[in-house]
């Protein structure tokens, strides 16, 4: 028989609806609405409850992976590579230092080296008759020290013997040579060529040798600025 109109059909209830429900909502909550959650969160930590301990990974034993991710039977096969991949960095960088390191720079790292092991042993209170720091004033060479002068380096002795020699063989060669050029400077040039000693002082070239040098000079510029850079990390 067929139900009356008014009975009403008993429907299944919607699982997308209720998933749908259980959602959390964002925004302002309602007293019912705030209830409802309340008991989703309560029912799901009584399912985690029930959950073994082991299942969701407490206590677990630690896997060690190497960087391809293979697994790893122990803490030591994994120190072992790392050991290896240090050695072999230290060996790659010793050998990128060997060969794109000069030799000054070589000296200087030697040296500063040298000093700073040298300093190590100093006392870190150094008085006026500090034997060493009395040695390195001694050595310094300051400008216009007048020691340094021509005069102090030539033997006069050596010098007077030297002169009778010279002197006859000076004045024949002095009658052979020709005049030279004492007037204002003359510009540069490649060759290092002096200008005739007629010349009035009048540059009447098209100043290619000055455009030359120029170029030159900022090719050099350029070529140790580069230089400076590429060895800068090293």
């Amino acid at each position: 028989m067929r139900s009356s109109g008014s009975e009403k059909v008993k429907t299944e209830p919607n699982a997308a609806a209720d998933d749908k429900k259980e959602e959390k909502k964002a925004g302002l909550f309602t007293a019912a609405e705030f209830e409802h959650q309340r008991k989703i969160a309560a029912k799901r930590k009584d399912v985690l409850r029930g959950v073994d301990a082991s299942e969701m990974g407490a206590n677990a034993e630690t896997v060690y992976r190497d960087k391809r991710g293979r697994k790893l039977d122990m803490l030591n096969e994994m120190v072992r590579q790392q050991e290896v991949l240090e050695g072999k960095r230290k060996r790659e960088e010793r050998e990128e230092y060997e060969w794109g390191t000069g030799e000054v720079q070589k000296r200087e790292r030697k040296s500063q080296q040298e000093l700073l092991d040298e300093m190590k042993k100093t006392p870190f209170a150094r008085h006026e008759d500090d034997k060493d720091l009395e040695r390195k004033r001694r050595e310094r060479v300051r400008a216009f020290d007048p020691i340094n002068s021509k005069i102090f380096q030539e033997d006069p002795l050596a010098e007077g013997k030297s002169k009778n020699k010279k002197s006859k063989k000076d004045k024949k060669k002095a009658s052979k040579l020709k005049p030279k050029y004492a007037g204002p400077p003359a510009p540069p040039n490649r060759f290092g060529i002096t200008p005739g000693y007629r010349w009035d002082g009048v540059v009447r070239g098209t100043n290619w040798e000055e455009k030359i040098m120029m170029r030159q000079n900022a090719n050099a510029a350029v070529s140790e600025e580069a230089y400076k850079y590429a060895v800068a990390d090293m």
